[in-house]
Protein backbone atom coordinates (compact mmCIF):
# COMPACT_ATOMS: atom_id res chain seq x y z
CA UNK A 1 0.00 0.00 0.00
CA UNK A 2 3.49 2.12 0.59
CA UNK A 3 4.55 2.53 -2.72
CA UNK A 4 1.18 2.69 -4.52
CA UNK A 5 0.52 5.46 -2.03
CA UNK A 6 3.41 6.97 -3.47
CA UNK A 7 2.43 7.47 -7.11
CA UNK A 8 -1.22 6.98 -7.37
CA UNK A 9 -3.85 9.33 -6.97
CA UNK A 10 -6.98 6.98 -5.88
CA UNK A 11 -6.33 3.23 -4.27
CA UNK A 12 -8.95 1.13 -3.63
CA UNK A 13 -8.52 -1.64 -1.00
CA UNK A 14 -11.21 -4.74 -1.82
CA UNK A 15 -11.62 -7.99 -1.00
CA UNK A 16 -13.66 -10.55 1.10
CA UNK A 17 -15.44 -9.81 4.19
CA UNK A 18 -13.77 -9.62 7.10
CA UNK A 19 -10.53 -10.50 5.77
CA UNK A 20 -8.80 -7.47 7.40
CA UNK A 21 -9.01 -4.63 4.71
CA UNK A 22 -10.34 -1.77 7.42
CA UNK A 23 -7.83 -2.88 9.83
CA UNK A 24 -4.72 -2.62 7.58
CA UNK A 25 -5.78 0.49 6.01
CA UNK A 26 -6.78 2.06 9.78
CA UNK A 27 -3.10 0.86 10.74
CA UNK A 28 -1.52 2.50 7.37
CA UNK A 29 -3.22 5.62 8.02
CA UNK A 30 -2.34 6.35 11.53
CA UNK A 31 1.54 5.77 10.40
CA UNK A 32 0.75 8.34 8.08
CA UNK A 33 -1.93 10.89 9.47
CA UNK A 34 -4.54 10.35 7.22
CA UNK A 35 -8.17 11.25 7.89
CA UNK A 36 -10.57 8.20 8.20
CA UNK A 37 -14.49 8.77 7.97
CA UNK A 38 -16.61 5.91 8.13
CA UNK A 39 -19.54 5.78 5.65
CA UNK A 40 -21.16 2.90 8.19
CA UNK A 41 -22.14 6.01 10.55
CA UNK A 42 -25.01 7.81 9.28
CA UNK A 43 -24.10 11.04 9.84
CA UNK A 44 -20.88 10.79 7.60
CA UNK A 45 -23.41 8.77 5.05
CA UNK A 46 -25.63 11.63 5.05
CA UNK A 47 -22.51 14.49 4.89
CA UNK A 48 -21.34 12.18 1.96
CA UNK A 49 -24.39 12.37 0.01
CA UNK A 50 -25.60 15.83 0.67
CA UNK A 51 -22.55 17.46 -0.24
CA UNK A 52 -20.01 15.07 -1.93
CA UNK A 53 -17.44 17.43 -3.43
CA UNK A 54 -17.26 19.49 0.41
CA UNK A 55 -17.07 15.95 1.57
CA UNK A 56 -14.01 14.64 0.10
CA UNK A 57 -12.25 18.02 0.48
CA UNK A 58 -8.84 17.69 3.33
CA UNK A 59 -5.59 18.89 3.40
CA UNK A 60 -4.36 14.78 4.39
CA UNK A 61 -4.65 11.77 2.59
CA UNK A 62 -8.36 10.81 2.85
CA UNK A 63 -10.02 7.22 4.23
CA UNK A 64 -13.15 6.66 3.06
CA UNK A 65 -13.99 3.51 4.56
CA UNK A 66 -16.99 1.59 3.63
CA UNK A 67 -17.11 3.55 0.37
CA UNK A 68 -20.10 1.49 -1.34
CA UNK A 69 -22.92 2.36 1.33
CA UNK A 70 -22.80 5.93 -0.55
CA UNK A 71 -20.82 5.73 -3.52
CA UNK A 72 -21.59 9.93 -4.14
CA UNK A 73 -18.21 10.85 -3.25
CA UNK A 74 -16.74 8.36 -6.22
CA UNK A 75 -17.33 11.27 -8.81
CA UNK A 76 -16.42 13.92 -6.40
CA UNK A 77 -12.70 11.74 -6.34
CA UNK A 78 -12.75 10.79 -9.90
CA UNK A 79 -12.83 14.02 -11.27
CA UNK A 80 -9.66 15.73 -9.74
CA UNK A 81 -8.11 13.04 -10.09
CA UNK A 82 -8.55 12.50 -13.69
CA UNK A 83 -7.24 16.03 -14.11
CA UNK A 84 -4.34 15.16 -11.69
CA UNK A 85 -5.02 18.84 -9.74
CA UNK A 86 -4.01 16.34 -6.85
CA UNK A 87 -0.99 14.80 -5.02
CA UNK A 88 -0.51 11.21 -5.58
CA UNK A 89 -1.79 9.50 -2.35
CA UNK A 90 -4.87 12.05 -2.12
CA UNK A 91 -7.42 9.30 -1.52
Amino acid sequence: MHEALADTHVVLVNGARQCGKSTLVARIGREIGATWRSLDKPETRQAAGYDPTQFVLDDSLLIIDEVQRAPEPLLAIKRPSTLMDDPAGSY
